[in-house]
């Protein structure tokens, strides 16, 4: 078709081409928007569930999570751009169905468009071979369409609605990320590694707290019934003043929950501010007790409590040399309270622990002036639960008490 067979086409021809192209610009346009705004909520949807929790002293989400929110924000944004975008925009619209679109918002074409479409040149039903009645009757229709055209104002047949909701939320979201961007770059880089690539980089805190007297596996094993004072110290030389209080959060194996507060001890000192606590569920521990500690939004988690048995003597045997002038023979006895032996008389002790122990040590309380001779004591190596005492001459009554440290650190005395 040359220059002027085109400008002789009857702009009814037109105007389904003009259309198709609306359609398309519509919905790339819209998808862009819809994906623009997916991606928006999960990027500060994603933010608000990973940095809110920090600021009331919980932690971040963990990498899993993390990674679910990218997988929804990747996977949803694909779905999108192929269903709104890909197929929408590459799908094939025909001439046919633009006329009927328009006829639907302009009812005076009376048809007349939908007919000289499906009949006008380039067509499968053309006029060729018609009789001429029909052939004036399409032109007489194509005559009508041309003239009601000019009236049509293809912005009409959109519903601009959608189309404006997604830009605009697309909008909002770009806006208030290139603002988060630009304000605060540190925070945007730390997010976005987070986000992108599971950086296991935290969020920085306004206080920097330790709980002290626990080793790297934050346990600590202390003696069953007895008590324990937590003690916490917090970073003094940060820009924001150390918390008036911390907050205890703390579990035990019998099921029991709850939270406490714990003040300060004194002022800051090299430093830092101390604080300490002593009360339930510190009071008598006779089962396992996990805590958290919170000051501010920085919160040391997973602590542990252990109680266990204090080590004890449970077995004593006394070999007992007496002296010459008495003619008895040595023995070996059984410890019970008030055992009488002649004086002068040579003790070997040897007493079992319910525990394995690390150190032991025996001091003698006797009521009388003269200390007795001690020749040693200590645990036996190869048996960690023996300990073993000479006394060389008693020539008074004795009292031992005997202080037994388990390879926990736990105390006991008797």
């Amino acid at each position: 078709m040359n220059t002027s067979d085109k400008a002789d086409q009857p702009r009814w021809e037109a105007i389904p081409a003009m259309l198709r192209a609306r359609v398309r610009r519509y919905v790339l346009w819209e998808g862009l928007g819809l994906t623009i705004a997916w991606l928006g909520v999960w990027f500060w949807g994603g933010l608000a569930l990973d940095y809110l929790p920090v600021l009331v002293g919980a932690g971040e989400m963990p990498a899993w999570a993390r990674s679910v929110v990218l997988t929804c924000l990747v996977a949803g944004g694909v779905v999108i751009v192929y269903r709104s975008i890909l197929r929408r925009v590459f799908a094939r619209i025909p001439d046919t169905s633009m006329a009927l679109l328009i006829e639907r918002h302009y009812p005076d074409f009376a048809e007349s468009l939908v007919t000289s479409v499906e009949l006008g040149p380039g067509q499968r039903s053309s006029t060729e071979g018609v009789a001429p009645l029909t052939s004036q009757m399409l032109a007489t229709t194509q005559q009508q369409a041309a003239a009601l055209v000019p009236k049509v104002d293809l912005n009409r047949v959109f519903n601009k609605r959608p189309l404006v909701q997604s830009i605009t939320l697309a909008a909002l979201f770009v806006i208030a990320t290139l603002a988060f961007a630009v304000t605060l770059p540190a925070s945007f880089s730390l997010w976005s590694q987070r986000l992108f690539v599971l950086s296991s980089r935290t969020w920085p805190r306004r206080a920097a707290i330790e709980v002290l007297g626990f080793a790297d596996n934050r346990q600590l094993k202390i003696a069953e019934g007895s008590d324990y004072t937590l003690r916490v110290r917090a970073d003094a030389q940060r820009p924001t003043p150390p918390p008036n209080y911390c907050t205890i959060y703390y579990r035990t194996d019998a099921g029991e929950r709850g939270r406490v507060k714990m003040t300060k001890k004194g002022g800051t000192s090299d430093g830092f501010q101390y604080y300490t606590y002593d009360g339930k569920p510190f009071k008598g521990i006779l089962s396992p007790v996990q805590f958290d500690v919170v000051g501010f939004d920085h919160r040391v988690s997973d602590y542990r409590l252990i109680s266990v048995a204090s080590p004890t003597v449970v077995d004593v045997k006394i070999d007992v040399t007496p002296p010459g002038y008495t003619g008895l023979l040595p023995r070996t006895v059984a410890y019970s309270p008030g055992l009488r032996v002649p004086a002068g008389s040579q003790l070997s002790v040897t007493m079992a622990s319910n525990k394995d122990l690390a150190q032991a040590g025996v001091a003698e309380v006797s009521i009388a002036d003269a200390p007795p001779t001690f020749i040693t004591n200590s645990v036996d190596d190869a048996s960690p639960r023996s300990i073993w005492l000479e006394v060389v001459r008693v020539t008074q009554d004795l009292i031992l008490e005997v202080t037994l440290v388990d390879q926990d650190g736990i105390r006991g005395i008797r």
